[in-house]
């Protein structure tokens, strides 16, 4: 018999996990996170909507067909934003849709039928994500309905388009979250339990890149859909983007006539269908996920992955410092061992693709194929963005523990000279940030622009790299993995200029010069020699300064929230 009040329960508690992610690390949990990133996703939206006064005032006396084409732009751009945060917001709770080790832990004994467990589970994610939709979206509702509604002089229109903005853009981000769904409960129904965990991280990284892409590229796409279609009726011709579907949706809430109503039929059974999907897949690969979590936790440790070995090998080849070799074998193995830490770095590496995808469309849809591309500082900049955000993200996982008692190892063994621990440190994150990097990308400058010109691209962002892996590893006085961790040191929402004009600095403006220095090998020769000497006395003076007796840390320090004044 299930006990009374058994669902609103299990509902509870699922919507307070949520609020847990593999993205962040423990310690942190998503509600401190969305104080201010919910504010960040409002905003834009809202300042938008502000901006479109002086256009409408002028619409005042307009037709009401002309008025509604002109307002078309506008509206695609507040369904696509609104579907792209959510899209965000799902990929950051992407591990919370399934249950874990803990759920099967704690709700496998109990009387509990696992179809109320289930429907609990999918009403807490809906609950989630309407919630976080409805708040970014209702300040531009309040706005955009304003706006409208002032010049058109209609007491009526302001509650209708009020109304019909926050139903749209909720209603678009939450088809959105049911597709991804529907996405990840398929693979996991149809992929082998070990097989849909490596892809799972393959699809969040893809998701990453699409989403960002579509920030980038989609308000310019809808608005020359909408300004190049003159009637709502001729956008059903361009019915394979999901944007159009809910404008028709917004056209049919606000009452513009019958020609809204296909396309809004569309969003509704489409939305319909990825929830179907959704549920359904969810159902029958939910004994499953079960099963497999509680087998999971029987299993002894499998071996290292063959990636994994390789590594280690290759680095009893080349580095010959015991101390320096523990540290990088220390951090290879932690790395590949921890999703967590691999989903992290998944996440980097999609948004520096996403910044990068960008420099080959332009070529590409003006007719050039890769062959005939000359060397230009937006291809050039490639690796350099590749390196910088993967060495970035390689930096910042290094502060994020593992298993924190593993550190037992470092602790009893320690020895005296502490930059040993440190010169492996920044061999482990030169490694792993710029080694398969350079294989890959040399190969393909190869192809492109030939041996010699891809060689000289590759030694010259790898130097730089090697200057941006010093920079980082500054006053990194711990081994990777093995220190507790103190969320929001980094005060990266404020510091966010600042990682934005050092990524400009390194990847696009060191590209432009390189364009330059490519032009005369000679300069170009000089100027890799300037930088090779200045990190040279760079190294020589920091080892200098940094004293060689100083002590591993292993317990990070909290900044006291509450000054004492003595009294």
């Amino acid at each position: 018999m299930t006990p009374p009040g058994a669902f609103a329960l299990l509902l509870t508690n699922f919507f307070k996990r949520l609020f847990e992610s593999d993205l962040l690390p423990e310690g942190m949990d998503l509600e401190d996170g969305l104080a201010w990133v919910i504010p960040l996703f409002a905003a834009p939206a809202a300042f938008v909507s502000i901006l479109l006064l002086p256009k409408y005032s002028v619409l005042v006396h307009v037709p009401v067909d002309m008025f509604l084409f002109a307002s078309w732009p506008d509206k695609l751009f507040f369904i696509g934003y609104s579907m792209a945060a959510t899209g965000f917001v799902t990929v950051l709770i992407w591990e919370r849709v399934f249950p874990d080790e803990r759920d099967a832990l704690v709700l496998g004994p109990l009387p509990v039928p696992a179809g109320k467990i289930l429907m609990a589970k999918l009403a807490a994610l809906v609950m989630f994500v309407v919630g976080f939709a409805t708040t970014i979206n209702v300040p531009a509702a309040l706005a955009y309905a304003f706006v409208v509604a002032g010049p058109r002089s209609t007491m009526g229109t302001f509650p209708i388009y009020l109304l019909a903005h926050v139903v749209t853009t909720v209603s678009a981000g939450l088809f959105v979250f049911l597709a991804l769904v529907a996405v990840q409960t398929t693979g996991t129904l149809v992929l082998p339990r070990k097989m849909m965990r490596a892809a799972s991280i393959v699809f969040q990284f893809l998701f990453v890149v699409v989403l960002l892409e579509w920030s980038f590229f989609a308000p310019r796409l809808l608005e020359h859909i909408a300004k190049n279609v003159p009637r709502l009726t001729d956008l059903a011709g361009q019915a394979f983007l999901p944007p159009l579907w809910f404008l028709g949706l917004y056209e049919t809430l606000v009452g513009n006539g019958d020609a809204s109503r296909a396309l809004a039929s569309r969003a509704i059974l489409a939305s319909c269908g990825a929830a179907a999907v959704a549920v359904a897949a969810y159902g029958l690969s939910y004994r499953k996920i079960m099963r497999g979590l509680v087998e999971a936790g029987q299993r002894t440790p499998t071996r290292d992955s063959l990636v994994s070995r390789a590594s280690a090998r290759l680095t009893r080849w080349l580095v010959r410092d015991p101390i320096e070799r523990s540290v990088i074998e220390f951090t290879t193995k932690s790395l590949f061992r921890s999703r967590r830490h691999r989903l992290l770095i998944a996440v980097y590496l999609g948004i520096a693709m996403a910044f990068i995808v960008g420099s080959f469309v332009g070529p590409i849809l003006r007719g050039e194929t890769l062959s005939s591309i000359a060397p230009a500082a937006s291809l050039l900049s490639v690796p350099l963005v590749l390196s910088f955000f993967t060495l970035v993200g390689l930096r910042v996982v290094f502060s994020i523990p593992t298993e924190l008692d593993g550190n037992w190892i470092f602790r009893i063994t320690e020895s005296g000279d502490q930059r040993s621990y440190v010169r492996g440190v920044r061999k482990a994150l030169f490694g792993l940030g710029t080694g398969p990097l350079a294989i890959v990308t040399a190969t393909g400058y190869c192809i492109i622009w030939g041996a010699e010109t891809a060689l000289m691209h590759s030694a010259f962002w790898l130097v730089l790299a090697l200057w941006l892996t010093e920079l980082l590893t500054m006053g990194f006085g711990k081994v990777p993995f093995t220190c507790s961790y103190v969320p929001g040191k980094a005060n990266i929402k404020l510091l966010w200029p600042l990682y934005l004009l050092a990524l400009s600095a390194y990847a696009y403006g060191a590209a432009r010069v390189e364009l330059w220095l490519l032009k005369e090998p000679a300069r170009w020769a000089t100027t890799c020699a300037f930088l090779l000497a200045g990190l040279f006395v760079f190294r020589l003076y920091r080892n200098i300064v940094e004293p060689s007796d100083r002590a591993l840390i292993y317990e990070e320090s909290i900044d006291d929230a509450v000054q004492e004044i003595g009294l």
